[in-house]
């Protein structure tokens, strides 16, 4: 039972189930928004509010992938 018997036992048990859920969180949702352009894909030009351009982090795209789904997708990748 967790929290019970020796601490170590217990953060080891916590941090198997934090990492588990991650993992699965991340097969979920492999993208986020990105920061730079907020998930719009562009970036305005503060003079005019015509003109904009693909955000150079995301190429355009509004999304990055999170931490940790590379890793997840080389595994899977590797498998099949």
């Amino acid at each position: 039972m967790i929290g019970h018997g020796k601490p170590t036992s217990s953060l080891l048990s916590y941090a198997v189930i934090i990492v588990i859920c991650y993992v699965v969180s991340l097969a979920r949702h492999p993208y986020r928004p990105c920061a730079s352009c907020d998930g719009t894909g562009r970036h305005r030009d503060a003079t005019s509010d015509e003109e904009d351009w693909p955000c150079a982090r995301c190429s355009g795209q509004g999304q990055r992938r999170r931490w940790g789904a590379q890793a997840l997708y080389l595994q899977k990748r590797d498998k099949g």
